[in-house]
């Protein structure tokens, strides 16, 4: 275990050059660092002892470098004398006022010890024993004279350089990505598995030269807050005694362990990619040298006569797009994120009512940033949406380079994050990239698990590239995106139209007083069966009724417990199978085909099917709607949106049933009308489809 000890300790080290000044670093292959450094001409390298595990030692080289830029600020300063010491009294005054430096930035340890006691004991948590001491200074090149006298000592064989040709292929493998050293040696074995790289000895290249960032697993931030690297949690993370690095606390990161563990004593590295759009800077002015684009062509017809191509011509590369024609509403949201690309703003919100076509909108921005060598990413919440979106993707764009990233894929896979190539992933595996992409488009941005993850909030924006953008959809902004816009932090791209031009059902409110409290489990630990009223049953047949408006029915619920008592309740009640589901059930799947198939015209399930399904003939009856809890304004809007959304069926019925009509149902249904308004004020709505069968605003209860 002691080579298993040494590979997971770093050493922090001072580079020294003729003229005194000195960078503190830290390696984990010191000799691979003391060749770099040499060759770069610098004098000395003085190593302190022992080495130690890497949160500890990016640690103790981020304070030793503030105190070492403090020092030179001092004695730069006009009133300041220069002190006539050694570099190397220097290295050790710095180590010293680390030492007292740490004991303060530390938690855990009782303020009535003397000061002696609880320096000793940080330093027995950093793995510094009996105490930090200063090691034998490495002469790296011969020099005239040195103001310590130190004599010449001739380079040593052990400091050659990795070859040039492993140090690129690292570098190539890494760039765009975040990844642990592991993981980067997983994939290097199969990706070039007769290139015999030492993957170590090349990372630790190019960390000295500043080409990759190298940060450990989980490290101590601001005041000594723990964070994790990867995802940036600073809550779950628990401390372990590790046999890897030997520390009886090494922090180990919950929050993204279904990516592979990452710990203290984890070496994390990143690299960015190159830029491909120009800067955004305030004011609208444009920074960098990014060759100007030709404007987009006219829509031409494909080639198979069916939807348009067009073109986003450069130097780098010209894009073939198929994509079905746009409608008024699309073709203005188009257009608008097309200008986005080339705007002054780095961030763009498009709120767009559910079923308008939202990913077919950024197709023109995309193969604007395509087409200038730029990398896209679409970061989706749900892993099967990402599989879905990832066929239209690569219908839409025949000749990109694509990759699809989720849960299920091989993580041992890394994608080639090649120039002008698109890539689909759910948002946890957008953790593993570092300013990978040039345009970023997350969509159902509302949906879980992103809303209200601020780890997957900050994955994305670390996917984005410098001078990149984003792209946000949703057919419900949250309070904070709607701020960000009128605050003009981001652009606003309002879509309140469907594809097909039909005004969006509105959903009737309707009071049911026989109905329980959902969330205090009235009725659904099966205490007594689901008995439904005259109100609830008139909804459902008005539906099921043969006719024009005939429709299939999906019931949402808030509660697991109260799908499957739901269900049999109105099983009971009704001529038609009747089928419920829920995230636990391992039959969902295959009652939800049989629901498509037609084989059940009523299904009662929880939110899991709130988005990312259409039923091309389906009415929605939300109860227990007033659980606010669970069916806040979002999800009753997502819920809503299942109706109508087909060409051949555009209209249907909502009905939001609830013991009393909360705040949040009146909100979700004035925000459908208001959609519907200024819809119909720019001219983008057909006549509504009637339909037959009102439901009499009260009615007897049963």
């Amino acid at each position: 275990m002691a080579f298993a000890h040494a590979w997971r300790r770093m050493t922090v080290y001072a580079v020294v050059w003729d003229d005194g000044v000195r960078h503190w670093r830290y390696t984990l292959r010191p000799h691979v660092d003391a060749a770099y450094w040499r060759r770069q001409g610098a004098h000395a390298m003085v190593p302190l002892e022992p080495p130690a595990p890497a949160m500890w030692a990016e640690y103790a080289c981020r304070l030793l470098q503030r105190l070492e830029e403090q020092r030179r600020a001092r004695e730069d300063g006009p009133a300041a004398p220069r002190p006539e010491r050694p570099w190397r009294g220097r290295v050790a005054g710095s180590g010293e006022s680390f030492l007292h430096r740490l004991s303060r930035w530390l938690f855990g340890w009782d303020p009535r010890d003397p000061v002696v006691a609880r320096v000793h004991f940080a330093l027995r948590l950093a793995g510094y024993e009996p105490g930090l001491q200063t090691g034998d200074a490495v002469v790296l090149r011969d020099a005239v004279s040195h103001e310590d006298g130190a004599g010449a000592v001739a380079g040593r064989p052990e400091w050659a350089a990795p070859p040039e040709r492993h140090v690129q292929a690292v570098a190539a493998a890494l760039t765009g990505r975040q990844l642990s050293i592991r993981e980067l040696e997983r994939f290097m074995e199969q990706a070039h598995p007769n290139a015999g790289a030492d993957v170590a000895d090349c990372l630790a290249w190019l960390a000295a030269a500043g080409r990759v960032r190298q940060m450990p697993g989980v490290r101590r931030g601001a005041f000594g807050r723990l964070e994790c690297t990867r995802c940036g949690e600073t809550q779950r993370l628990q401390a372990w005694d590790c046999a890897v690095c030997g520390e009886d606390e090494c922090w180990v990161c919950d929050a993204c362990r279904t990516l592979g563990e990452v710990r203290s004593c984890t070496i994390v590295y990143a690299a960015a990619t190159p830029a491909a759009l120009p800067r955004p800077v305030g004011n609208g002015v444009v920074a960098g040298t990014v060759a100007p684009v030709p404007t987009p062509q006219q829509p031409l017809l494909a080639p198979n006569g069916v939807g348009a191509r067009t073109h986003a011509a450069s130097a780098a590369q010209r894009v073939v797009v198929r994509t079905p024609a746009l409608t008024p509403a699309q073709e203005r949201a188009s257009q608008a994120l097309a200008q986005f690309v080339d705007g002054h703003r780095t961030d763009a919100l498009v709120w767009a009512v559910c079923g308008a076509g939202k990913t077919e909108m950024s197709f023109a921005a995309v193969a604007k940033a395509l087409g200038r060598g730029g990398r896209v990413l679409f970061a989706i919440p749900r892993r099967d949406v990402v599989r879905e979106l990832g066929r239209r993707l690569r219908a839409a764009f025949p000749d990109v380079e694509l990759q699809v990233l989720h849960g299920g894929a091989d993580r041992t896979v890394l994608p080639v994050l090649s120039p002008g190539s698109l890539t689909v992933a759910t948002t946890h595996q957008v953790m593993r990239f570092f300013q990978a992409f040039d345009l970023v488009i997350l969509d159902e941005v509302d949906a879980y698990p992103y809303r209200g993850s601020r780890m997957l909030a900050e994955a994305v924006v670390r996917a984005t590239a410098p001078g990149g953008r984003r792209i946000r959809m949703t057919a419900t902004p949250d309070h904070e995106l709607l701020r960000q816009a009128e605050a003009g932090e981001s652009a606003l791209i309002r879509v309140p139209a469907r594809y097909h031009g039909y005004p969006l059902p509105v959903p009737e409110l309707v009071e049911d007083r026989t109905l329980g409290d959902a969330l205090a489990g009235d009725g659904a630990e099966g205490r007594r069966p689901f008995r439904p009223s005259r109100r609830l049953l008139s909804l459902v047949e008005r539906s099921l009724a043969a006719g024009p408006a005939q429709a299939r029915v999906l019931v949402f619920v808030p509660t697991v417990a109260l799908a499957e008592w739901v269900g049999r309740g109105l099983a009971g009640h009704l001529p038609d199978p009747v089928l419920w589901s829920h995230a636990r059930d391992p039959e969902r799947d295959e009652k939800l085909a049989a629901f498509l198939r037609g084989e059940a015209r009523v299904f009662v399930a929880t939110s899991i099917l709130e988005r990312g399904v259409t039923v091309p003939d389906v009415d929605v009856i939300v109860l227990y709607a007033d659980a606010e809890r669970i069916f806040q304004e979002p999800a009753l809007i997502q819920m809503a949106g299942r109706v109508g959304r087909t060409v051949e069926r555009p209209t249907g019925r909502v009905a939001f049933v609830g013991r009393r009509v909360t705040a949040a149902m009146r909100r979700a249904v004035a925000l459908i009308e208001g959609m519907n308004e200024e819809a119909a004020a720019l001219g983008l709505l057909r006549p509504a489809v009637p339909l037959a069968g009102a439901v009499p605003e009260r009615g007897e209860d049963a």
